[in-house]
């Protein structure tokens, strides 16, 4: 049924996306055609989310350029735009349509779209029937707040990552060739995900096993992972420090507060589930943790492989070796592992003698659970969100409790510890503990803090493959020229 659902679905996409010079108003697609009974509404609605999780993880997505552009993985081998991201000094974006990797933003715009016209679809489709009865049970609400969660999240992450995108409701004519800035656009998400709260809150109800797979998800459950999405895709959105000063930090706190108490790990089975993103930058030879990364857990470790190949800045600039790591965080041993590369190759600061082992068994076959909303990450936000509202005795609370302890075996830190010592403790936790869960977390982080490399893009632009057909001009984002903090990094961490 998933099939026959985007046969209408498609076309409206490319309406959406190429009908700006047409005076044809095509009328809207007709899902009283395709999503007529409850079992074509739970076929269509089955695969929402796994749709969206996969292109978010695939290696043709924007995940692992966006975290070796944030330096916390790096890899010398240029897929999916990751080197091009992590060039020093950064470049522009190239949104050309013969840009060899211009699918890490095309292919991820493009099915965002299938999925919220298709959750819009079936919203429509369920529209004036007071229940839609299966086995006896009234599904409505149940399929009404999977419809809006999806939305949500499809819309949260469209804002996050680009500059613009066209909102879609259930009532707007297509094609819809007006764009909303990305402010609009998290408005637009968090406005549907507080309809997921709303009608989760109020019904009772067990979404179907394959709606997210190998996890059971109770109303209950769906309003937790819908607040902490919210609390992630509100605290995530800033583009510069200045943004995430002025950021509604009650909203982001009330959002977490009701947010996930367990891992959200839907089971990848390496073929409809997959999280190549993970499987990539966590295989020896492939990915690596920068080394950014290694010298936030040991600061004698140098932070940036030397241009030059051998001027490190060590005790008697020697080449550091696995005895050089000391740091007081247990992961260091427990989610490190040496793995120096068998050929240095240039540009010699992609390289790195780590990468992240903490995924091991999974990468065996990259079948099983993947963290990708976690209770950790929420509790985090929980903290940050208190040191801003004046609370810092309680966001400390909640890190000592937490991972710094728990997993790290650091210190607990002492209760007059400033609020900005806290932060920095509350970014090196996320840092460390969130690194390859949820897509483009290190990114977000370092660029409401001003500290994305200059001139690094600070969103996409929309897929020159769109503006093509749509006959808008080209435009892109990035380059130390163009470094003004607003659409292009003029911070840095070095």
């Amino acid at each position: 049924m998933k099939k026959i659902s985007f046969a209408f679905i498609l076309p409206a996409l490319l309406l959406t996306v190429s009908c700006t010079d047409l005076n044809v108003k095509p009328d809207q697609p007709g899902p009283g055609d395709i999503l007529q009974t409850p079992e074509e509404l739970l076929d269509a609605s089955a695969g929402l989310y796994q749709g969206w999780f996969n292109a978010a993880h695939a290696l043709k997505g924007p995940a692992l350029g966006l975290a070796t552009a944030a330096d916390q993985i790096t890899t010398t081998s240029g897929e999916a735009a990751a080197v091009d991201l992590a060039k020093e000094p950064r470049e522009e974006f190239q949104n050309q349509t013969d840009y060899s990797f211009l699918y890490i933003i095309k292919d991820f715009w493009g099915t965002s779209y299938q999925e919220i016209l298709l959750a819009n679809d079936i919203l429509r489709s369920m529209e004036g029937k007071e229940t839609i009865l299966y086995n006896g049970q009234d599904i409505k609400p149940m399929l009404t707040a999977w419809s809006y969660f999806v939305r949500g999240i499809g819309y949260g992450y469209l804002g996050l990552l680009f500059d613009k995108a066209p909102l879609e409701d259930i009532h707007t004519p297509l094609p819809n060739n007006e764009y909303s800035d990305y402010h609009q656009v998290i408005r637009f998400a968090l406005a549907s995900l507080d309809s997921v709260l709303m009608i989760s809150n109020k019904h009772t109800f067990t979404l179907p096993a394959n709606f997210i797979s190998g996890v059971t998800v109770s109303s209950d459950d769906l309003s937790a992972i819908a607040g902490s999405y919210a609390a992630r895709i509100l605290l995530s959105s800033p583009r510069n420090m200045n943004e995430n000063q002025e950021n509604d930090w009650q909203r982001i706190f009330d959002y977490a507060s009701g947010g996930v108490s367990r891992d959200l790990s839907p089971v990848t089975d390496n073929d409809t589930w997959k999280d190549e993103y993970r499987q990539y930058a966590a295989s020896s030879n492939r990915g690596r943790v920068d080394l950014r990364i290694i010298n936030l857990m040991d600061p004698e470790f140098p932070a940036h492989w030397p241009d030059d190949n051998t001027s490190w800045e060590t005790p008697g600039g020697q080449v550091p070796d696995s005895s050089l790591l000391v740091s007081n965080d247990a992961r260091a041993v427990t989610d490190l592992a040496w793995d120096p590369p068998a050929i240095i190759q240039s540009p010699y600061y992609l390289n790195s003698f780590y990468r992240c082992k903490r995924y091991d068994s999974w990468l065996v076959s990259a079948s099983g659970p993947v963290p990708d909303l976690t209770q950790t990450e929420n509790e985090l936000i929980l903290a940050e969100a208190l040191v801003h509202l004046g609370n810092t005795a309680e966001a400390i609370d909640i890190l000592n409790n937490g991972s710094r302890t728990q997993r790290g075996q650091l210190a607990p830190l002492d209760a007059a510890t400033p609020a900005n010592e806290v932060l920095k403790a509350i970014f090196y936790e996320r840092d460390i503990e969130l690194m390859l869960t949820g897509v483009g977390i290190s990114f977000f982080d370092m660029r409401r803090r001003d500290m994305l490399q200059k001139g690094t893009p600070l969103h996409f632009p929309i897929p020159a493959s769109d503006l093509t057909l749509l006959g808008l001009p080209l435009y892109t984002f990035g380059g130390e020229t163009h470094a003004d903090g607003i659409n292009t990094s003029n911070g840095g961490w070095f």
